[in-house]
């Protein structure tokens, strides 16, 4: 459609907490926002990265859809408008295998961060990993 230079994409979501009466939308879940005393919506974007930063997808789903399933629709959403070899950019929030094998599948790239194992975790909690300990 347009001559972009590169069609590489940035995903990511969110939510917003519903003040008020039950909406179509509105539902417990995953607080990012520390409320979950509140329902929330949720939302996800998709962008042509940077220097173009074009959003190409927005999803709107209910407050208790998880991450994945968000990631994966976005990603089938905007596939097609990709050039082969392009890159998915996103968060631990899209990295389960079902979501990066359906990107190779497309002969895609992706770069995401890896959800850390509890040992890691608890070594960074107590200041073992990642800071210089002696301070003078």
């Amino acid at each position: 459609m347009y001559a972009l230079d590169h069609t590489d994409v940035n995903i990511d979501t969110t939510s917003v907490s519903v003040y008020g009466n039950n909406g179509p939308l509105s539902a417990y879940g995953y607080s990012r926002g520390r409320r979950p005393d509140l329902e929330q919506v949720n939302f996800g974007v998709a962008e042509i990265r940077h220097p173009i930063n074009i959003p190409i997808d927005l999803a709107v789903d209910r407050g208790n859809a998880a991450d994945p399933m968000q990631f994966l629709n976005i990603i089938e959403n905007v596939v097609s408008h990709m050039r082969p070899g392009s890159m998915f950019v996103f968060d631990a929030g899209g990295d389960p295998k079902k979501n990066l094998d359906r990107i190779a599948e497309h002969g895609m790239r992706y770069v995401t961060r890896k959800k850390m194992n509890m040992s890691v975790d608890k070594r960074i909690s107590e200041n073992k990993l990642g800071r210089n300990r002696h301070r003078g």
